[in-house]
């Protein structure tokens, strides 16, 4: 109860003119589960790679399933009788593991994750990640150079805010070549 009408993305309306086919959405998180019913067999995985254990395998660890419903939320397709409908049911996933064995996202990680993407399709890249604390563009100038460098082969780069409700968000969503992503209340306030 409580939802207010409007405050969502009206993704059915765009799913009339485009659902995200030819698309490739680099997902650089904590991996994914590949054999997932909801993207195993109704989604392409491309050019998938582990960021920290240098494969092709970006299986994720027991507990860490962030990346998984990242990659749902952008591409399950929508109407098969599995899961979720996904914003772009269409397109390609390229799944890029930066997490270690802990579950730790390092920048080196990252930074390379954003330079492949770039150099291997990717046309969205999505960093449901950050460092909050006031880390921000100048910081990690490495990860500064990927960002840039992306951005300059045409890929548009998401990066979420964080989750702390602090006055700042996080980098590198607070860099200026990426959009930055943040929650809502289903009545349109700022999630706490």
């Amino acid at each position: 109860g409580g939802a207010e009408p409007g405050v969502d993305v009206n993704v059915a309306a765009a799913w009339d003119t485009y659902r995200g086919a030819g698309v490739r959405v680099a997902i650089v998180d904590d991996g994914l589960e590949v054999d997932h019913p909801d993207l195993a067999a109704n989604v392409d995985l491309v050019n998938d790679h582990d960021f920290n254990g240098d494969d092709d395998d970006p299986s994720p660890g027991p507990d860490d399933f962030h990346g998984t419903a990242c990659a749902g939320v952008a591409a399950a397709k929508a109407n098969n009788g599995i899961g979720v409908a996904g914003i772009a049911g269409g397109c390609s996933v390229m799944p890029l593991k930066v997490a270690n064995s802990n579950g730790d996202l390092g920048f080196t990680a990252i930074t390379n994750a954003i330079t492949y993407a770039a150099d291997n399709g990717a046309r969205v890249i999505s960093l449901s990640l950050g460092a909050e604390g006031g880390t921000g563009e100048g910081d990690i100038p490495s990860t500064d150079y990927a960002l840039e460098y992306a951005y300059s082969e045409g890929v548009v780069i998401f990066a979420a805010t964080a989750n702390s409700n602090a006055s700042a968000i996080a980098y590198p969503s607070n860099h200026n070549k990426v959009i930055s992503v943040g929650a809502s209340s289903p009545t349109g306030q700022r999630k706490s």
